[in-house]
């Protein structure tokens, strides 16, 4: 998990080895970004979602 937490936006993008324009970055980062949201989003430890 720390290393999920340390890894950057560029790093991703230079994953990707394609050059992308300033809009395709934001479709490039989009599974990055879904990433650092599991990461980070709350533990539901209480059960009591639906």
């Amino acid at each position: 998990m720390e290393e999920i937490e340390e890894f950057a936006a560029s790093e991703m993008l230079d994953l990707l080895q394609v050059r992308l324009t300033a809009t395709r970055q934001r479709c490039g980062l989009l599974g990055f970004k879904a990433l650092k949201t599991l990461v980070y989003s709350e533990d539901d430890s209480t059960g009591t979602s639906p």
